[in-house]
């Protein structure tokens, strides 16, 4: 997998995968007309507001295709988000992209990541990578019954 930093010329195919990705991890989790409202255009802003935040946004390539992207804080030693084009999922590329930031963020202070309780896939996932809950979690809504988890790594 060939990594790097989005910008002005691969922000446009970033932005497909962000609202892709999105959408498909979090069928289960939202209506459908919230998800759809995550559009390619929103993404696109939401990648220029994270790189206004100082995070570190990257895009994925298997061969020429793109395959996902990948958000990094370096501040806070957090992986902000990892998103794999739905046709591109279960191919190895989320770990590629884990095993990137692993690389890129500083393993002398935690190592963290934020994810929903109710995506029980993102969590199986980084929990097979290394991650594992701490315990800590911020209420986002009492009535739907979810949840922010953090994660820490804690290595293989």
């Amino acid at each position: 997998m060939r990594i790097e930093s989005i910008n002005q010329y691969n922000i446009e195919v970033a932005s497909v995968i962000f609202s892709e990705s999105w959408q498909y991890s979090h069928k289960e989790i939202v209506t459908e007309e919230f998800s759809l409202s995550f559009t390619p255009e929103r993404q696109k802003n939401k990648l220029k507001q994270h790189t206004q935040r100082g995070h570190n946004c990257f895009i994925g390539f298997d061969n020429q295709k793109a395959v996902g992207i990948l958000i990094l804080d370096y501040d806070a030693n957090e992986i902000v988000s990892i998103y794999i084009s739905p046709d591109s999922l279960h191919q190895g590329f989320g770990s590629q992209l884990i095993t990137f930031a692993l690389s890129e963020l500083d393993y002398e202070t935690e190592i963290k990541l934020i994810v929903m309780n109710a995506n029980k896939y993102a969590r199986k996932f980084y929990e097979k990578n290394g991650f594992e809950f701490n315990g800590k979690t911020k209420i986002l809504s009492i009535e739907k019954g979810l949840s922010e988890m953090t994660y820490l790594y804690r290595g293989l």
